[in-house]
């Protein structure tokens, strides 16, 4: 008996596609589009003619209505958003999506497939998040974090072992977390993981915050700062302080959108803070025999610095840190927008204001495909947001005991009695109030400070000169070095939201380093309704009645996924795909002031700062000084990134003018009060 085709085989092609469509999502857009399964067994003819490899478009269509493409279209360039490549993303992401929903710490791919859930996040604008919730992603992460975390010490001095798949894995349980997620965490996890992330989030020596060491402003590096001398090699039983991160161990080859993106992998150490801060902030004690508040103490006759329980209950208002927002509406969030905020979200590039969710990460994403190499130029790319530091930020650092700090610091093996209590962590509140102030060209900015020939650019200053004075009248800063009085102060305006600056292109500085930031150029891919929710379904109830079959629907999906299949080869290098043209701002560089607000300093100290960022990877360094001497009270370098651009983390230092010492340090995380 012949087996008849189906009627369906007499239509157009492109009829079958928009059929094939409405099909694939009739069930849940999350995970692969399992829905198209009957209609691919309803004939051999129509399973040929819709094979990936034949039917690009359908597959592209798909992932763009079931998957966030707003943040790839910001970031890569016009050739790599085509059919092909969208086809060829969906499919590599589903598969992942897939194997991690089965859970298989043990698995090969498991590392390759991190890497696909991290990209997805970066990119999140609402449709990512709930296809890695339909992957089960949460409950893998925390079995792996809970019990592979610290595999493979044993090769390592019995160190936790430093990898991107464990700083993958600790980046997105973090990125995750929210509220609820938090709460449902029993004490006993909670323990557990703090101990585990522990090393890496306080062995600053060992476990490197930041893209390259913070003796360096300048990046990349000349030459001549490439190469250091026998003097400047401090050597440690965790190799040479400062830790460099070299370029053959932090660079990846990942396959994204059909080609071979090149990234660093995200700093363990860096993740491993946020993630301790998350799991240790708890509120402030708040004894009763404290004053009310600071009228009350006065009253008492308390004149100096001291807590009150307005000043407690200020602090315990909240976490210091800031976890990732979800909108209720995040899977169609574009629909809720004006005419006017989709104008914004449509345009070419990142641009201050976006209302999508990925684009708080456009500094982070940049950083890793940017900051790869301290050691080679690549091409300018936006690492810091203007305006971003601006106003009153709210946070706390941790001093670990200074001998058992040390102690762990010179251990060549990890210390077995390293714990919760060694070294013991005291925790200290940090108010600033901060203003940023950009340096116009065609003004000067400040050099540097420190001592090239002793591998320093200054960091004890914030990479500026240690004779500075800072004058701040009526919205200039004016920074004069009193060692070079004959010299023109370097000029700063303050930055202030919605207001424009004294920046004439005409006179701009062609060498500024800071004067360019990119334009993400715009694809040149199809776009109709890619982010505003499913296509019309007009061709839906005409096949429904054809869509029964009896195979396993995994099995199929498998099939369909693996037809035309190939590993990426040697010509797939993936150079030159992300946009890199720029427009001139006219800010050459960047520095920061502030101070203690009245009330904080009442509570926790006055102090003063002052710091710069460094262009290259976006690293904050502000000096925080104390108003008036006194006992136990020293200068802290803070250095730290921008998170998701709600979080400043890193790591404090004191300030030590033996640029030889490895000096003491201790983890922050600091917030801005809304």
């Amino acid at each position: 008996m012949a087996i008849q085709s189906s009627p369906l085989c007499t239509l157009p092609l492109e009829l079958l596609v928009d059929i094939a469509l409405e099909v694939a999502l009739l069930r849940t857009p999350q995970g692969p589009p399992s829905g198209i399964v009957p209609l691919l067994l309803s004939c051999k003819a129509i399973h040929r003619s819709l094979a990936l490899d034949r039917c690009a478009t359908l597959y592209a269509r798909v992932y763009r209505i079931t998957f966030d493409i707003r943040a790839p279209r910001r970031r890569l360039s016009d050739d790599n958003l085509h059919v092909q490549n969208y086809a060829a993303q969906f499919k590599k992401c589903c598969i992942a999506l897939k194997r991690l929903r089965q859970g298989d710490l043990d698995s090969d791919s498991l590392e390759d497939d991190l890497w696909t859930a991290w990209l997805m996040a970066l990119e999140d604008d609402g449709k990512n998040n709930k296809q890695l919730d339909w992957a089960c992603l949460d409950d893998l992460l925390h079995r792996f974090v809970l019990t592979r975390l610290w595999d493979g010490r044993e090769q390592c001095d019995n160190w936790p072992s430093e990898s991107a798949i464990n700083a993958l894995a600790v980046w997105l349980f973090w990125y995750r977390l929210s509220s609820d997620k938090l709460d449902a965490l029993t004490n006993e996890q909670r323990s557990r993981i703090l101990d585990l992330v522990r090393p890496y989030a306080l062995i600053v020596p060992r476990y490197p915050p930041f893209h390259a060491p913070d003796c360096h402003f300048t990046l990349p590096m000349r030459p001549d700062r490439a190469r250091l001398t026998d003097w400047q090699k401090i050597p440690t039983p965790h190799g040479f302080w400062p830790l460099y991160r070299t370029p053959e161990h932090s660079i990846h080859y990942v396959e994204h959108y059909g080609c071979q993106l090149e990234i660093a992998e995200p700093l363990l150490a860096l993740g491993a803070q946020l993630l301790f801060f998350t799991l240790y902030w708890q509120p402030l004690i708040i004894r009763p025999d404290l004053p009310a508040d600071r009228a009350q103490a006065l009253a008492l006759g308390h004149t100096g610095v001291r807590e009150t329980q307005a000043d407690l209950l200020e602090y315990n208002s909240g976490s210091p840190v800031k976890l990732v927002e979800r909108t209720p509406a995040d899977w169609d969030w574009y629909s809720g927008l004006t005419d006017e905020e989709r104008k914004k979200e449509d345009a070419p590039r990142w641009t201050r204001g976006m209302r999508s969710p990925s684009a708080k990460w456009e500094c982070d994403f940049n950083r890793l495909i940017g900051c790869v190499d301290p050691y080679s130029a690549r091409p300018i790319t936006v690492t810091y947001t203007y305006g971003t530091l601006t106003g009153l930020w709210k946070g706390l650092h941790l001093s670990p005991n200074t001998d058992q700090y040390f102690a762990a610091v010179r251990a060549a093996r990890f210390p077995a009695d390293f714990s919760a209590e060694n070294p013991h962590l005291f925790m200290h509140p940090v108010y600033l109030q901060l203003r940023e102030h950009h340096c116009i060209s065609p003004a000067r900015p400040s050099p540097c400070g420190g001592n090239p020939n002793d591998n320093d650019d200054g960091i004890n200053h914030a990479w500026l000169p240690s004779s500075l004075e800072v004058r701040e009248v009526n919205g200039i800063v004016r920074l004069c070095d009193l060692q070079r009085p004959s010299e023109p102060a370097a000029v700063y305006e303050t930055y202030v939201e919605g207001k424009k600056n004294s920046h004439n292109p005409e006179t701009s500085s062609s060498d500024a380093s800071h004067s360019r930031t990119p334009e993400l150029g715009p694809s040149s891919s199809d776009r109709s309704s890619a982010d505003g929710g499913r296509e019309p379904q007009n061709a839906r109830a005409a096949v429904n009645a054809a869509l029964d079959c009896d195979q396993d629907v995994d099995e199929l999906i498998d099939e369909l996924m693996m037809e035309g299949s190939s590993s990426p080869s040697e010509d797939d290098e993936y150079e030159g795909d992300y946009k890199r043209e720029t427009t001139c701002t006219g800010v050459q560089d960047i520095i920061i002031t502030g101070q203690t607000l009245p009330r904080h300093g009442d509570a926790w100290h006055h102090f003063q700062c002052y710091g710069r960022i460094r262009p290259w990877d976006g690293l904050v360094a502000l000096v925080r000084v104390p108003v008036q001497p006194h006992a136990g009270l020293g200068v802290y370098i803070f250095r730290g990134y921008v998170i998701g651009g709600r979080n400043l983390v890193g790591s404090w230092r004191v300030r030590t003018y033996h640029t030889r010492a490895v000096p003491l340090e201790g983890p922050f995380v600091m917030s801005r009060v809304e």
